[in-house]
């Protein structure tokens, strides 16, 4: 038998006290995160400070919580407001895309008063006052607004984070109208180009590149050189807003002044203060001045692009050529400039009015018809001897007028066909 006084020690199921966090570690994090932010290294196999640094950056929508980190994650999708989630969504969506700058500055623009919430206080009650408040600025951009918001909880839903319909969903927007102003011939045109022609030579190749070409902005701020073949003047745009390559020919005159541009970097427009391309602010501004003295304050410089096919609309050109010209992945896109060409809907009308008057005669036959007096067939109030009325058949013999309701009952008694 064992003595008492050499009895094993029983082992402890309480697990050992983690010393306290460091002052200055983790203070900006919520109590019940930095609590346990001790345990959770040790589980993790990290230091203190490189747990406390992943943390932070997951409560902040900079990144998502690891894999095996379903305690984080539980907590994140309890505590998320949208700013945490407007965070990934750029961070984890918008960076795929071509150009994201029109989200952005919609987001900075709009969104500043939904950050505090959270994704479950989102009515649609509240998401539709908020359209409407932002429609008092512009409809465009609160539709265009709205739209992004639909797209956040959508991912939100796919990332986890949320459970629920999406509010966004389901809101009446206002009624949009397609755009249809472009420079119109003339007066408009030459105005255009005389106030394009006081601009800097790179001014004046971007501009007539969205006129000519029929480009959109962003295409042609991104233009590199290594997309020109200035041999066979041609442009390879490897990406669209379609999300397929485009290669457009290129018009003499533009390629004329591409290649009188100095090339500095490997952007055609580039700029100057980074090796990037011309921003957008950039383009604006310039532009913005040549409206000005051009006198077409409400002249975009998308209608440029909408300018072309205007015009080659109303010289009759192929839909399906515009559209390809446009890069539209659909034909109905391009409907619109159909009713700029008026030359088809001419023809027909005049053939069909043709047809249909060639029974009556000439317009001369039926002037000289319609300046003969008229003659009464009953013969009241005609001379006889009149040569006039010798000239027309003889009237008709009078028989005296049946009772209506005699016409009224026969009509009943009627077989009628089928």
């Amino acid at each position: 038998m064992l003595n008492n006084t050499t009895r094993a020690p029983r082992l402890s199921l309480v697990s050992p006290q983690l010393p306290p966090l460091p002052q200055g570690i983790a203070d900006d994090l919520p109590p019940v995160i930095r609590e346990a932010v001790p345990t959770r290294a040790r589980m993790a196999g990290v230091s203190v400070e490189e747990y406390c640094a992943y943390v932070s950056e997951c409560l902040e929508g900079l990144r998502f919580p690891e894999i095996g980190d379903a305690w984080l994650r539980e907590y994140c999708r309890d505590h998320f407001t949208l700013r945490q989630v407007i965070e990934l969504y750029q961070r984890y969506h918008l960076t795929t895309l071509k150009d994201p700058s029109s989200a952005l500055c919609r987001i900075r623009k709009y969104f500043k008063a939904l950050y505090p919430l959270k994704l479950s206080e989102m009515t649609r009650q509240g998401v539709t006052q908020w359209y409407f408040e932002n429609a008092k600025t512009s409809r465009i951009q609160a539709t265009g607004s709205l739209k992004i918001l639909r797209a956040i909880y959508n991912k939100a839903i796919a990332w986890e984070l949320y459970e629920g319909s999406n509010p966004a969903s389901g809101i009446k927007k206002f009624r949009q109208f397609a755009r249809t102003r472009f420079v119109q011939p003339g007066k408009e045109m030459n105005a255009c180009l005389d106030s394009l022609m006081q601009e800097p030579d790179i001014v004046q190749a971007f501009f007539l590149l969205c006129l000519l070409c029929a480009c959109r902005s962003g295409e042609a701020r991104s233009m590199q050189w290594a997309d020109l073949d200035l041999t066979k003047n041609l442009w390879h745009k490897p990406m669209t807003k379609t999300g397929i390559p485009h290669t457009v020919p290129l018009p003499d005159e533009i390629a004329g002044r591409l290649k009188a541009l100095p090339r500095h970097g490997p952007y055609v427009f580039e700029n100057a203060r980074s090796e990037s391309h011309w921003p957008p602010s950039t383009t604006h501004l310039y532009w913005v001045r040549i409206r000005r003295r051009a006198n077409l304050n409400d002249v975009t410089i998308h209608d440029l692009r909408r300018t072309w096919a205007s015009w080659a609309a109303m010289d009759g050109e192929n839909l399906a050529v515009i559209a390809k010209v446009l890069n539209h992945s659909n034909i109905q896109q391009t409907q619109i400039y159909a009713r700029l060409n008026a030359a088809p809907v001419y023809k027909a009308m005049a053939k069909q009015a043709d047809a249909m008057l060639k029974s009556q005669g000439s317009a001369e036959q039926a002037t000289a018809q319609a300046a003969q007096p008229l003659v009464d067939p009953f013969g009241d109030g005609l001379d006889e001897n009149d040569p006039a009325l010798a000239r027309q058949p003889s009237p008709l013999p009078r028989h005296p007028v049946a009772p209506l309701t005699a016409h009224v009952s026969s009509s009943f008694d009627m077989e009628w066909p089928g």
